[in-house]
């Protein structure tokens, strides 16, 4: 299969923040989001409080993983799929189940340590393990989703991931044992900064 290097074109700048703690693994338990004290322009951030913020590179639409005219993506990522499905319009990915996967090609890890996913369950169970350039490919995170009350009941939680350098094809592969393990909408890569 050709792929196209969208690295440059993938790269959706953002110059919000969102918080981030020391208290953020990469073990699966991620820490929940809570936007309140964001904003869209740093410049105009007034929080005075000292906790950690995380400062987004890279915006990734999980239905980028169907194609990179699939839903919001705009061409700006390509990847593959095993298993799962499009949902809510072509704009989320769901019907992840053990063994299922996607992936984004040629990720530029350059600062990343921390991983933003926007995520619905309806159930208990299951994990989704982030690897690098493959199935079984190098283990940089391990996400393990909570039920969010519903599979159109939408989340965040943020978690670091292992150190990583340069281009990488980042796989998302559910596993566990359990079917229904998480529905995705998009997933953002950032520097955690004190």
């Amino acid at each position: 299969m050709m792929r196209s290097n969208w690295l440059f074109a993938a790269m959706v700048l953002f110059s919000g923040l969102w918080s981030c703690s020391d208290d953020l693994s990469n073990n699966g338990d991620a820490m929940p989001y809570d936007d309140s004290d964001s904003t869209t322009d740093a410049d105009t951030d007034t929080d005075t409080d000292t906790e950690p913020e995380v400062t987004v590179s890279i915006h990734i639409e999980a239905e980028c993983a169907h194609g990179s005219d699939a839903g919001d993506c705009g061409g700006t990522f390509s990847g593959v799929f095993e298993g799962t499905q499009l949902d809510t319009g072509d704009t989320t990915v769901g019907w992840f189940d053990n063994g299922d996967h996607i992936a984004f090609f040629d990720v530029d890890f350059s600062g990343v340590d921390t991983i933003l996913l926007r995520h619905a369950k309806g159930s208990e169970g299951g994990a989704v393990e982030l690897r690098l350039d493959g199935v079984d490919g190098t283990l940089i995170a391990t996400f393990t989703p909570g039920s969010t009350g519903a599979w159109d009941a939408w989340d965040d939680a943020a978690l670091f991931i292992e150190p990583v350098t340069g281009v990488h094809d980042l796989y998302l592969v559910c596993a566990g044992g359990a079917d229904g393990i998480v529905n995705l909408d998009w997933l953002e890569l950032g520097s955690c900064t004190p």
